[in-house]
């Protein structure tokens, strides 16, 4: 494993923040080891960067959400403005959260008697200020990714959302951490998801996969006849290339791609497969389907398409912050934050005007969505 550790005292310092990155990032384990930090101190991180420069002393409760367990409306079978069943999965999904955060859980049942979300985090909010708590949410968007084509239903789940971090600013927080893969937008919260000072927060850069996976390198070097060198030019040009800070210095590998690969060496004694892990995870996703439904009746240029495998584009930086909702001009934004598009150098502006050169994040993405495109229009 990876010890991404030391970069846990800068980020703790910004009270409310958010970051933003694809699926197989590693999002839900940041969460995990931060939980588990102001929860129990370094107890559990013996012999990493850590273990002696956590600048925290006291020990909090924990609140952590996941907005991948709340039901959506469309799931629910609810007409487009009916929300209900997403304030009832999220009230539910508070209210085990504050459970497991060591909060009673009678108080808890109480307040969830409230016939609105506005109703239950009213209450709630009397119970959360007795004591500083750490809050931290995991695919915060999850709801509007369901219901990027249905604005309908999407600006009614927005709504939502807005009433709970309405609420959520309120409360008497220590520390406050969003993930997603949309950028979480509001004036109270730092979005540190392009900074370059966080970059190699999440994702294995370069040096870091050639010092903490060199005995399976050098076990390859074995297998297949050939130096680490070329090894680690062959992971080089297959995974690497994934890239999200506004200077374009950091490239990353997506630790779902290089784990996965090398734990074949635990499966087999045969030389592994290089296999698009990260692309087979995401699976038959909403936003493929989207992109295939278009292609296929017309409403998606085939040029389009040939575009993602043979040039690249240019984004402003609000398309990559603010994509909207789902319609050709928002093709490459999608592709991006969804990560089969990445940063390749930014156009030289100022920052917070900057535009960005984007591509494919690899050759096995490159190759493998046009493939599922054209597969989908009966090419061969």
């Amino acid at each position: 494993m990876v010890d991404k550790t030391a970069l846990l005292p800068d980020l703790v310092k910004i009270p409310k923040v958010s970051l933003a990155r694809p699926h197989g990032f590693g999002k839900t384990l940041l969460l995990s080891m931060l939980e588990d930090l102001f929860t129990h101190g370094t107890h559990n991180f013996r012999n990493t960067e850590i273990r002696t420069n956590w600048p925290v002393r006291e020990h909090y409760p924990v609140v952590r959400l996941s907005f991948s367990n709340v039901p959506s409306a469309q799931e629910a079978d609810q007409a487009a403005d009916d929300v209900t069943a997403f304030e009832h999965g999220l009230i539910s999904e508070l209210g085990h959260a504050y459970h497991r955060a060591g909060f009673a859980p009678e108080e808890i049942e109480t307040y969830q008697q409230a016939a609105t979300l506005q109703g239950f985090l009213s209450q709630l909010s009397s119970l959360s200020h007795r004591k500083r708590i750490v809050f931290l949410i995991d695919d915060w968007d999850a709801p509007l990714l369901a219901h990027l084509d249905n604005k309908p239903r999407y600006d009614a789940i927005q709504k939502s959302l807005n009433v709970f971090y309405h609420w959520l600013l309120t409360l008497n927080l220590r520390f406050l951490l969003i993930t997603g893969i949309m950028h979480f937008q509001h004036k109270y919260v730092e979005d540190i998801s392009m900074q370059p000072d966080f970059a190699r927060l999440l994702g294995y850069t370069q040096s870091e996969v050639e010092a903490n996976f060199g005995a399976y390198i050098e076990l390859e070097t074995q297998r297949r006849h050939i130096d680490a060198y070329a090894i680690l030019q062959l992971l080089n040009y297959q995974y690497c290339g994934f890239c999200f800070d506004e200077d374009a210095k950091v490239k990353l590998y997506s630790p779902l791609d290089i784990n996965s690969y090398f734990a074949q060496f635990h499966e087999s004694d045969q030389t592994p497969s290089y296999g698009n892990f990260w692309l087979d995870a995401q699976g038959d996703s909403w936003l493929m389907r989207a992109l295939i439904e278009r292609a296929l009746s017309g409403q998606l240029a085939i040029e389009s398409l040939d575009q993602i495998r043979t040039n690249l584009v240019e984004l402003a930086r609000q398309d990559l912050i603010k994509p909207p909702l789902f319609t050709d001009n928002a093709l490459f934004p999608l592709l991006t934050l969804y990560g089969y598009l990445t940063i390749q150098e930014p156009v030289l502006a100022q920052r917070n005007k900057r535009r960005f050169v984007c591509g494919c994040s690899n050759d096995l993405i490159t190759f493998e969505v046009l493939d599922r495109f054209l597969r989908a229009q009966g090419v061969h």
